[in-house]
């Protein structure tokens, strides 16, 4: 989703309040992203780790859309590898393990990107409506603010039950 399909959504002509609705749109993707486990949008990633005597590695970032590159240490092992569930970022290494011999580096890129389902885009819909239309109220939504990750949570003033039920179908189990 972008803004100009939220401001279609909102009823919202003309550029006056495209930060307010800009805003709305990032917290309820980003509510999303971490409640779910998923990227809306696709990003490249990086990531380092130590081998778990496995042929599967799960990244942090799903879905998986592509391995760039694959390195143990410092040696390419990038066609040794495949993705074996996008929808769980999980990657697999045809002939061998990931051992704890080892650190690996892997570059891959991860999100819904186009394909984001009609579900989570409705969500996305519904939580930034109800944020525009509260934004002046927004702080006596927030219950906590997380002081180590950032994370705020809301009441159901916000996200309702049935955003969270429809949510709770999509979330990433690792």
């Amino acid at each position: 989703m972008d803004i100009s399909k939220l401001k279609k959504i909102l009823r919202i002509e003309g550029e006056g309040q495209d930060e307010i609705v800009q805003d709305v749109l990032s917290a309820s993707m980003s509510f999303i992203e971490r409640y779910t486990g998923y990227k809306i949008n696709i990003g490249e990633f990086e990531e380092k780790f130590i081998g778990s005597n496995s042929s599967f590695y799960f990244t942090s970032h799903a879905p998986l859309k592509s391995v760039i590159s694959l390195y143990e240490d410092n040696e390419d092992i990038t066609s040794k590898s495949s993705i074996l569930d996008s929808m769980q970022g999980a990657v697999i290494l045809k002939d061998g393990m990931f051992s704890e011999k080892y650190i690996y580096t892997i570059r891959y890129t991860a999100g819904f990107g186009h394909g984001l389902p009609s579900d989570i885009e409705w969500c996305i819909g519904a939580i930034s409506t109800a944020l525009y239309y509260s934004y002046e109220k927004i702080k006596d939504s927030v219950k906590s603010i997380g002081t180590a990750d950032g994370t705020i949570t809301y009441d159901d003033k916000i996200i309702k039950p049935d955003i969270l039920n429809m949510l709770n179908r999509w979330k990433r189990v690792v």
